[in-house]
């Protein structure tokens, strides 16, 4: 399995895309914008960036025991927990990012990556 392949056929692969990313058409023309992903190898994340250097990574990090018990809590999400610790196996950590702690409540995390950001 590699970073195009999707475990949900109704759910487009999250890095399958034209030559042209939509996300790096947007950055070309000087847009700014948010984009969520877990991203979890570096490789990954050069796909996603690219050589663009005005594109900033947040880094939400959290334990373990409380993103388990965050993934307990919820409903209807497909990410199940049994999944996570795969999960925190494959992370690589990034370097450069603006790192969060997800104990954080999320304003507080939202003020201070604007802050982090210059925004």
């Amino acid at each position: 399995d590699g970073p195009r392949d999707s475990p949900n056929p109704r759910r487009p692969p999250a890095l399958a895309c034209p030559d042209t990313p939509p996300h790096r058409r947007s950055i070309s023309r000087g847009e700014s914008g948010v984009i969520a992903s877990s991203a979890l190898k570096q490789a990954y994340r050069d796909q996603l960036v690219g050589d663009e250097d005005d594109v900033k990574l947040v880094y939400l990090k959290g334990e373990f025991q409380l993103i388990s018990e965050r993934l307990e809590g919820r409903q209807d999400h497909f990410m199940k927990s049994g999944l996570l610790e795969s999960q925190f196996s494959a992370m690589e950590e990034p370097d450069g990012a603006v790192n969060m702690d997800v104990t954080w409540e999320p304003k507080s995390i939202v003020v201070a990556v604007k802050q982090a950001l210059g925004l």
